[in-house]
């Protein structure tokens, strides 16, 4: 399967059931930490995307931990949402739009190359 198949964004829908669902797990993943664990290479997005859930942690009533830093979330929140906000807008468009069935050679290929440089090489 390609990267660009495999690249999965959220409903809105589903991350609230996935929030609700984990809802008294407690906090004990930052996003660098996730990013480093499943082998993202996304260190200059991070600010973004922690601003990014600590707005969405207000509005589902997310369970959060900044009493130190950096902040934790659930790994599951985190893990639902993460390449979602790790993308901006306008890359997300430009992925989804690789997606479609109707996408042109150089759309797939675009996507697949953006894609890739965010994934760390595979450990050989």
């Amino acid at each position: 399967m390609s990267l660009v198949k495999e690249f999965k964004f959220i409903k809105w829908e589903e991350f609230g059931e996935v929030v609700e669902e984990n809802r008294v797990v407690e906090p004990s993943v930052s996003l660098r930490r996730y990013a480093e664990l499943n082998r993202y290479d996304v260190k200059n997005r991070l600010p973004s995307a922690v601003k990014e859930l600590l707005t969405l942690a207000k509005l589902y009533d997310i369970p959060y931990n900044n009493s130190s830093s950096p902040v934790t979330f659930s790994y599951a929140i985190i893990d639902a949402i993460f390449t979602t906000i790790i993308v901006s807008a306008a890359e997300r468009d430009m992925i989804l739009n690789a997606q479609l069935e109707t996408a042109t050679h150089s759309q797939l290929v675009e996507a697949e190359q953006f894609i890739s440089e965010l994934r760390l090489p595979e450990i050989r």
